[in-house]
Parts: C-alpha cells; structure tokens; sequence
C-alpha cells in the first residue's frame, strides 16, 4: 500500500519538474497534427521528430513549447498557439513560451487589447527584455493604437537608448500624432545609428518632406531606394533561437541568410544559403544572396556565377545587374561590366548611385561624354552628390 505521505511527494516532484497536470486523473490535451503532405522533407521530418518527443513526455512544458516554436517556425500559428497555450499551462513562469505566443498571436492578427495583454504578462515576467516593448510597439503602431505604442517604443529606449529600431518606430509614431519636429529628430537618430535599414530612411524622407526640407527628403529618398525593403535589426535572443534557429525549410533558411549578410557573416549566410538553394533553386533571391556571400568573401568567381543565374531566372532583378556589373568591374573588366550597368538603370532611372557607377564605368572607358550625360543624371536626382560634382568638374576641364 503506498503512504498518503509518499503520494503528495510525487505530486511535489511533479510540480517541481512542470507536471501538475500529472497528479490529475484528466488527460493531456490532444497534440496538433497537421498534414505534413507536400512539405519539404526535412521540415515534415523535423515535424514529426518534435511532435513524438510530446507524445513521449505529455506533461512537459518544454517539449511542448518546443512543439510550439517548431510549429511557429514554419508558419503553423494556430498549432503553434495550441501548444503554447499547453506549455504555459504546465510552466506559468517560463518567459519564452508566454513572449512567444505573444508574437505568434500578433502575426495571426490579435486585437490590440488582446495584445497589450500578453506582452504586458511577457514583460512582467522579464521586464528588460526590450524586443517586448518594440514589439509591442509595432502592434499598437499597425493598429492606430498610437499613444499606447508611443509609450512602448519609449519604454524600449528606457531600456537601451541607442536602439534604432525603437527610435525609427517613435520617430513614425510622432509623425502620425502630428509632432513632426520630433519625429524628424528621432528618424534622424536612426539612421545615424543604424544607416543599413531602408524602411527608416523612407520614413525619414516622407518627414523631411513634412518638415519643409525637399533637399534633405530626397538625399533620404534616394538612400531608401538603394538600400529597398530592408529594416534594422534587433536583438531578440529568444525569438532567434526558439524560433528563428528552429527553422528548417529553405524560406527560413534564407531570412537566416538576411541576418547574415546584414551582420557581414559571409560564411555564414552562405550555409543557410546552400540549404535554400536545395530546395528552391529557380529562386533569383537565393542566387543573387549568394553572389553577395560569394562577393563578401572575396571569391569572384562564384559570385559572378550566381549573379548570372539571377539574372537568367529574373532579367528585372536591377540589384543582380549591379551586383555583377560591380564584381566585373573590380576584377578589371569593364567592358562586360558597362551593359549590366545600363540594365540597372533602365529598370530604375530614379536610383542615382546606378547611374553614378555607369558613368564611372564609361569614363573608365574612354566615352567621357556618356560619362558626363550619366553625372548630369546623378546630379538631377542628388544635386548635392560630391563625388558626382568633382568627376563632371575634371571632365568639362578636359574640354
């Protein structure tokens, strides 16, 4: 006969290793099955590996919630959240799985007070986390909730001061509540702290633009096409290893990519890269990403190659023109180089740096009026383009 004593130290036990639910006569809960049909391999692989670990061990908040940042990583939400919901349920004080249903919750589309709600629970439980407050921002932001993520984003610099993303998302927030001074200062701030993200460089042009100052607003705009859809990194350890190192299809492979090259990891982006060209190898992206982890490395050749099968795949991809009319150029031929500069600009006419490097290329060349008609271009999108100034200047002096 086993003693009343000996029964509530099992319970104890069980509590203690996040098994409550274990001393109870109801069942664990029913584990989300998705069909795995047409995945790829290796994610319908890691899927199932993760799914058997809870069957295994059903009173674990840790498979569980594994279960959920798998699900998550591969765009399962409303798995995801079942099984958050389950892990939360056996571990109430584990901050990955409440911040983790919290993000899941906002890309499914939650309310704002829904997710006031399960960032403020995340931040109670680990309240200098700062990704929760910019998170939380950019929820209240999309929302129209604008003085709730006002207040957010200010948190988020509370807690780290020279944060860009945070500064870009009050900057935005400021300029919706109509204090364009501010919002002017705190874009600015931004992009002197983090010059690479081009959705912060768009906003500062359409606020300079606000502000009276069409001169600066161009300089902006023209940074921002340059640099496209890019946005400004964030630390947030949590959301990269349960969810972003979780990831095994070939798109999440690439995003992992993106990080890299942004951090100029060139090796490593190119192990992420090699695993999204298996499996999606007539994507222009992947091969132009991998011209540039090629290029990053200072192997030419390769680079070269990728470039070209991205323009094969997509002839429009402007960025893969001028990543191979740049690599041809350094390597001394810039005769091959000068038609990929001229695609460049063909596709975008607008993007001064293009026709800066067509000019450079022509005068290099010899064709010194076609490089005088390129700076003449430049200097009409970027009248204040020193290097454009100087170049034009040498060449009406030869004349």
């Amino acid at each position: 006969m086993i003693r009343r004593g000996t029964v509530t130290g099992l319970c104890i036990a069980l509590v203690l290793a996040g098994g409550l639910a274990a001393c109870t006569d109801t069942p664990p809960p029913r584990i989300p099955d998705p069909l795995l049909d047409g995945m790829e391999q290796r994610v319908a692989e890691l899927l199932r590996q993760s799914r058997e670990t809870v069957v295994a061990q059903p009173y674990s908040a840790e498979a569980w919630g594994t279960l959920g940042a798998v699900y998550q990583a591969h765009r399962l939400l409303a798995e995801a959240d079942r099984c958050y919901l389950r892990a939360i349920e056996l571990d109430p004080g584990d901050f990955r799985w409440i911040y983790l249903r919290a993000v899941t919750r906002e890309v499914a589309g939650a309310d704002a007070e829904e997710l006031q709600g399960l960032f403020g629970a995340a931040a109670r439980r680990r309240p200098n986390y700062t990704a929760v407050q910019v998170r939380l921002g950019d929820a209240m932001s999309s929302r129209g909730r604008l003085h709730a993520a006002r207040e957010a984003f200010e948190r988020a610099l509370h807690l780290d001061a020279d944060l860009a993303v945070a500064h870009r998302g009050l900057g935005q927030v400021l300029l919706a509540l109509g204090d364009v001074g501010r919002g002017v200062s705190e874009l600015e701030r931004s992009v002197t702290l983090d010059s690479r993200d081009g959705s912060a460089w768009a906003a500062l042009a359409r606020a300079r633009n606000r502000a009276g100052d069409p001169a600066a607003a161009t300089v902006a705009a023209e940074r921002a096409l340059q640099l496209g859809a890019s946005a400004g990194a964030m630390s947030d350890p949590v959301f990269e290893e349960e969810i972003v190192g979780r990831g095994a299809s070939g798109m999440r492979s690439l995003a992992r990519a993106g990080q890299k090259l942004r951090a100029g990891d060139f090796a490593g982006a190119l192990e992420d890269l090699r695993v999204a060209d298996e499996t999606h190898p007539e994507d222009s992206v992947v091969q132009y990403w991998m011209g540039n982890a090629y290029r990053g490395l200072q192997q030419p050749v390769p680079a070269i190659g990728h470039y070209r099968r991205a323009i094969e795949l997509n002839p429009e991809m402007d960025a893969a023109h001028v990543g191979l009319a740049t690599t041809l150029e350094e390597q001394g031929r810039p005769a091959e180089a000068l038609p990929h500069f001229e695609a460049a600009v063909a596709l975008e006419p607008d993007v001064a740096v293009n026709w800066f490097s067509l000019a450079r290329c022509r005068f290099r060349l010899g064709n010194r009026v076609g490089a005088a008609e390129g700076l003449e271009q430049v200097l009409r999108l970027a009248p204040d383009n020193g290097p454009a100034q100087r170049l034009l200047r040498e060449l009406l002096d030869e004349q």
